[in-house]
């Protein structure tokens, strides 16, 4: 399973394999769209 981001208030979630994401270190702490496709 990979790690996915999401609001700085909430903690890390796990999305299944077919979910990517891209670690957001870069910057302020932003919203992570999932991308189901």
């Amino acid at each position: 399973g990979g790690q996915c981001r999401s609001h700085r208030s909430t903690p890390e979630l796990r999305c299944p394999p077919p979910c990517r994401f891209p670690e957001q270190r870069r910057g302020p702490p932003l919203v992570v769209v999932v991308d189901f496709r």
